[in-house]
């Protein structure tokens, strides 16, 4: 500025940014917090909440903001400057997502980790996970370290199956929730446990049956018994080979399995498997195979029809005498441990007799003797 006489003054005027808040618009939930910053504006800066839609909304000196309970509506946060200006933003308090659990329900047995996922609502990382209804004792959801639920139901003496547990997900805002039906876990009989071994003829069958689970079983068979063989509902058949293992295997629909050895024996045999004696003869039959004591096995004779009265076995040794009746057929029969049986037929004929036992005839003539027995 200059006088009349030309004395001249200057002075300097500094240009300020506007006054800005930045970001200019949020969208938040209920209770969540972001922070503001200001930028130009003359001096330090204050900020407000100008209209609290959301309830008790918050913003503190540094421009963190903090959403009220009240969602589905906007709030006006203001910031001004020491010369008075002043800018605002908008932040919309929304209405987070329902919350779900994957799967909504599925069955487990004792024993079991199933994971599910949780989506939804204010998102991952933001989770917390329980049991709501713990019918089956001892049973746990929990955060893996993926950061999915994991649940866990309880196998002890005091954990009880063909129950159902309820679980849940919540974010603080929505629930969700799943059914988890417990079932027991599979048991197979008889199997091979504690130094016990299912013991079978080559050939023979025994019948395993199943039960927990999950869903419908399905059966195998393998090993060195020569083509051991098992039908779904459980019935094993041993090869003809003895004297070695196969191995039985069970599975259900969801995975689980057991298995058992099964120790094959030879079969019961007797030799010979037939013969001819005559009335009072003594014979001497050899047992071999089976399970068990060969000592303590039952033998008879069934039917007796010769009327055989002396029949002794000890060991694979049977001593038998075959009784006074011919023509006949006596049934030798062995059992074992297990209720394998063997047999062998014997043929009861009559002592060899020649007819007649004696005969006079002159010089050239004939007789004609008969033989039987």
């Amino acid at each position: 500025v200059k006088d009349g006489a030309g004395a001249s003054k200057t002075a300097t005027i500094d240009v300020k940014a506007p006054l800005t808040i930045s970001p200019a618009t949020q969208s938040l939930l209920a209770g969540q917090s972001a922070s503001f910053t200001a930028s130009g504006g003359i001096g330090n800066y204050t900020y407000s909440i100008k209209t609290p839609n959301s309830g008790s909304p918050s913003i503190g000196w540094t421009g963190k903001y903090t959403a009220g309970a009240k969602t589905g509506v906007t709030d006006v946060v203001l910031v001004t400057d020491e010369d008075g200006n002043s800018a605002t933003a908008t932040v919309v308090v929304t209405v987070p997502p329902p919350i779900s659990l994957s799967p909504s329900s599925r069955v487990v047995v004792r024993g079991d980790d199933r994971e599910f996922v949780a989506s939804g609502g204010t998102g991952p990382g933001t989770y917390k996970y329980g049991v709501r209804v713990n019918a089956s004792g001892g049973a746990t959801f929990k955060q893996s370290s993926s950061g999915n639920g994991v649940y866990r139901a309880a196998m002890d003496l005091n954990s009880k199956y063909d129950v159902q547990d309820v679980i849940y997900a919540t974010d603080g805002y929505d629930t969700a929730t799943a059914t988890v039906d417990v079932k027991d876990r599979m048991n197979l009989k008889p199997i091979s446990v504690g130094g016990f071994t299912p013991k079978v003829i080559a050939g023979g069958s025994i019948q395993f049956t199943t039960t927990g689970g999950i869903g419908a079983y399905t059966y195998a068979a393998s090993g060195n018994s020569n083509n051991p063989t098992i039908d779904q509902s459980g019935k094993y058949t041993a090869g003809r080979q003895g004297v070695t293992f196969d191995k039985v295997t069970v599975r259900d629909e969801d995975g689980h399995y057991l298995s058992s050895q099964v120790e094959v024996v030879p079969a019961l045999l007797i030799t010979p498997p037939s013969m001819s004696v005559t009335i009072n003869q003594v014979f001497n039959f050899k047992v071999t195979g089976g399970i068990g004591a060969i000592s303590f096995y039952k033998n008879e004779i069934n039917p007796n029809l010769s009327g055989s009265k002396t029949f002794y076995g000890q060991g694979g040794n049977v001593s038998y005498t075959a009784g006074a009746t011919a023509g006949v057929q006596d049934i030798f029969r062995v059992t074992d441990d297990a209720g394998n049986t063997a047999i062998a037929t014997i043929d009861v004929t009559d002592l060899l007799s020649l007819t007649p036992t004696s005969a006079t005839v002159p010089v050239g003539g004939t007789v004609k003797f008969t033989a039987s027995g």
